[in-house]
């Protein structure tokens, strides 16, 4: 989540001006109101955010809370990771045919000939 999932504020800032010349008839102050929106949290706050912090926004309008959580420790249910032998997934048929024919030797071939010829060009 970014800030701009986290929203924006609008502002309506009040900028005075003066001008001073070497008339004093001519002198003179404007007064303007600039509509701006700016992000409630910056994306440097969310980067500086330590382990375990986060922000929250709830639906309606109630404002964006930094919480600090706890660390809980739980009770292991189950095995965090099963490993798997990747080589029962392939067909050794299937292997032994491509070995076979070469087609992973003709692959190599056409990649370093794509290289040599560049090469050569250069």
């Amino acid at each position: 989540m970014g800030t701009k999932e986290l929203g924006e504020t609008r502002l309506l800032k009040f900028r005075d001006q003066y001008s001073y010349g070497v008339d004093t008839i001519r002198d003179g102050v404007n007064f303007s109101k600039e509509d701006t929106r700016e992000k409630i949290v910056s994306f440097s706050d969310i980067q500086n955010l330590d382990d375990l912090e986060c922000f929250v926004s709830l639906r309606g309008n109630v404002l964006i809370v930094k919480l600090t959580l706890e660390h809980r420790q739980y009770e292991t249910i189950a095995a965090g990771k099963i490993e798997h032998d990747v080589s029962a997934v392939f067909d050794n048929q299937i292997e032994q045919e491509l070995n076979k024919s070469g087609i992973e030797n003709k692959l190599d071939k056409l990649v370093t000939g794509r290289r040599n010829q560049s090469d050569k060009s250069n």
